[in-house]
C-alpha cells in the first residue's frame, strides 16, 4: 500500500509549496487551466494568491499523509472564468483521486444559460466516475454557489462555532455538512485576506471523506 493513501484533487489557485503548512506535501502533478479552458501541465505548483495554499494546509492539519494533484484556475488577480471552471473539473473526474475539493463557484444569475451547462455537466463528471466533489454552499459574497444545488454534491456550510479537531458533521434536513470554518492553529503565514470560512471548511470535509475512503 502507498504511503500517501489520502489522495485528494484541488481546484484552485495552485499550492505554495514551501509555505509551512504543507511543506513535503506530496504533490505529483499540477495544471494551470487558462481563461479559454486550455488545461496544461506545470512543472512545478505555485499559488500566486494563497487561498489554495490556505485550504490544502487545512486539509492537511487533518489529514497528514495526502497526495494532492492541484489544478489552477485562478489568474493573478484572483479572477475565474466558468470555461476555466468546467474544464478543471472535467480534468479532475480523469484524474487518480476519490474526492476532488472546489473551494469556489459562482452565482447561478451570474451564469448565462450555456455557461452553467457546461460546469454542470463537468461537475457531473466527477460523480459518474463515483468520487465526490465537495464545495461550499455560500460564496465570498454571501450568494448561494449554483454547485452546491447540483444532486450528489457534499455541501458544506462552514461553522465557526464547531470544533477544529471535530468531525465534519452531516445535517440531512439542510443536505449539507457543516464542518469549522477558522484556519488551522499554530501555522504562520496564512492570508487573511485570501481566507473564507466556507472554503476552510470545505477542506476539512474533503479531508475528512478522502481519509473515509482509504
Amino acid at each position: 500500500m502507498s504511503e500517501f493513501v489520502s489522495r485528494l484533487t484541488l481546484v484552485d489557485s495552485g499550492v505554495d509549496e514551501g509555505h509551512p503548512g504543507v511543506r513535503g506535501l506530496a504533490i505529483p502533478e499540477a495544471f494551470w487551466v487558462d481563461a479559454d479552458g486550455n488545461v496544461c501541465a506545470e512543472a512545478r505548483c505555485r499559488d500566486p494568491l494563497g487561498h489554495g495554499t490556505a485550504t490544502v494546509a487545512t486539509m492537511r492539519a487533518c489529514c497528514p499523509s495526502l497526495r494532492v494533484s492541484s489544478i489552477r484556475v485562478f489568474d493573478a488577480l484572483g479572477d475565474a472564468t466558468p470555461m476555466a471552471l468546467a474544464a478543471a473539473l472535467r480534468h479532475a473526474a480523469r484524474l487518480d483521486a476519490e474526492v476532488v475539493n472546489c473551494s469556489l463557484g459562482f452565482s447561478r444569475t451570474s451564469l448565462h444559460d450555456v455557461a452553467w451547462t457546461s460546469i454542470s455537466d463537468a461537475a457531473n463528471s466527477i460523480l459518474r466516475a463515483k468520487k465526490r466533489l465537495c464545495v461550499p454552499v455560500a460564496l465570498a459574497s454571501g450568494l448561494r454557489n449554483a454547485l452546491s444545488l447540483l444532486d450528489g454534491v457534499d455541501s458544506v456550510v462552514g461553522d465557526p462555532n464547531q470544533d477544529a479537531h471535530a468531525a465534519p458533521r452531516f445535517d440531512a434536513a439542510n443536505g449539507a455538512w457543516f464542518a469549522c470554518s477558522l484556519p488551522p492553529p499554530g501555522i504562520p503565514g496564512l492570508p487573511p485576506s485570501r481566507i473564507h470560512g466556507g472554503s476552510l471548511a470545505c477542506a476539512r470535509v474533503a479531508a475528512w471523506l478522502a481519509t473515509e475512503r482509504r
